[in-house]
């Protein structure tokens, strides 16, 4: 099944880049993919302490 996730990634990738140059309104979730968010150091004291669950 990891296949159509990443068949799936693609599209989904696309529409929000598409929302982001038209200036539309962009879901609550696409902070998430934001270079910003190695600034906040509450995101960063979540990544020092992630172990690895072995996902892709």
């Amino acid at each position: 099944m990891s296949g159509y996730g990443l068949m799936a990634a693609a599209a989904a990738v696309g529409e929000l880049v598409a929302a982001h140059v038209t200036g539309s309104l962009l879901p609550d979730y696409t902070s998430a993919f934001s270079i910003e968010r190695y600034h906040d150091p509450i995101y960063r004291q979540w990544l020092a302490q992630w172990q690895p669950a072995g996902q892709l």
